[in-house]
């Protein structure tokens, strides 16, 4: 009986083998994670296959999960090589220093990391230190001094996101000695306006969004302007409405084609006099299609709030030619179709 068992297995083995990998793999991605354990015992070639494909975008959702991860992927070089994408999506707090010596220990093999994102893990991007990873194109980190060091290591970072800062972190905060860094191939930047004024220069970087702080408008706007490739889309998060804001924006970076200007307060304090300088300064865009000033919840809207709305379109439209959407705060999308408004919930 034995026998036959073993004969069946070896057959099925030789006959497995056989396919092209190509076959292979398409067997493994359209296979449940049960049935890949299986195939991780029928032969060395669909074991690594397997393995390439379960340890290539990593999740951990839980510390033990951590603690397996690194298991694994310090006893097995195959899967260290397998890993493109690695996150943390559980709450670090209370987490002792060596665990996550532990997981930086880990993510030292894993060479051809392409995407990371430790934006909630502070205690780790300490513990990286001087740590390289030389295909890494894609992070998500958290607001620290500890940015300067690592992203002087990754100066091929592609799309950068940095968290905002929070009050459990304020002795690690960016000081205004911020040194600049050339990031040649940023394209995308998502962060704090104290960080973008440091990392856009000589950067590629055309999308932005940016959490404003304490940091002069005209400042960091002019450093967004020194980017190689003109700024195409810029969303600015507020927390009061500042004049002098947009008219940093029109004054340095005029080719913006998508411009959202959103407030994550509820107040209306100065909102009149925004509007005005608004009004004012739309002319000097020249390529501007996409526009909207808005809160980021959502206000009560009135029928005579939606008239005022219309009425202000239609001014902005016959000033920027090029205008073709707005938003304001009722959420409402005004598109300028044929040159009559309407508009879309």
């Amino acid at each position: 009986m034995s026998l036959q068992i073993s004969s069946s297995r070896c057959f099925r083995r030789l006959f497995l083998s056989s396919f092209p990998p190509e076959l292979l793999n398409e067997i493994v991605h359209y296979s449940s994670t049960p049935d890949l354990l299986t195939f991780c015992q029928i032969s060395k070639q669909f074991y690594i296959i397997t393995v390439r494909l379960l340890y290539r975008v990593v999740v951990l959702a839980w510390p033990v999960q951590a603690v397996k991860f690194c298991r694994t992927i310090l006893t097995l070089r195959v899967a260290a090589f397998a890993v493109r994408r690695f996150t943390i999506a559980f709450p670090v707090k209370h987490l002792s220093r060596n665990f996550f010596g532990l997981i930086a220990k880990a993510l030292a093999r894993t060479v051809y990391l392409e995407a990371l994102d430790i934006s909630n893990a502070l205690p780790l991007l300490v513990q990286l230190g001087p740590t390289s990873f030389r295909c890494l194109t894609q992070c998500s980190l958290p607001y620290s001094t500890k940015l300067v060091q690592f992203l002087k290591t990754h100066q091929r970072i592609q799309n950068l996101a940095v968290q905002p800062p929070t009050r459990h972190h304020v002795s690690h905060l960016v000081t205004d000695e911020f040194p600049y860094i050339l990031l040649p191939r940023l394209e995308t930047y998502v962060g704090p306006s104290k960080v973008a004024q440091f990392v856009t220069p000589r950067s590629n970087v055309c999308l932005l969004t940016i959490f404003w702080d304490s940091a002069p408008p005209d400042l960091v706007v002019h450093s967004l302007a020194l980017s190689k490739k003109d700024v195409h889309t810029l969303d600015n998060v507020v927390v009061r409405w500042d004049p002098a804001l947009f008219t940093a924006i029109a004054t340095c970076l005029p080719g913006v084609v998508m411009l959202r200007i959103r407030n994550a307060n509820l107040s209306n304090a100065n909102i009149e006099p925004f509007f005005e300088n608004v009004l004012s300064l739309l002319p000097k865009f020249r390529s501007l299609i996409n526009f909207s000033i808005s809160h980021i919840y959502n206000m009560p809207v009135e029928v005579a709030d939606l008239e005022k709305e219309y009425k202000t379109v239609v001014r902005w439209g016959q000033v920027v030619p090029t205008l073709q959407i707005c938003t304001l705060r009722s959420m409402l999308c005004w598109r300028l179709v044929v040159l009559h408004l309407t508009s879309f919930l």
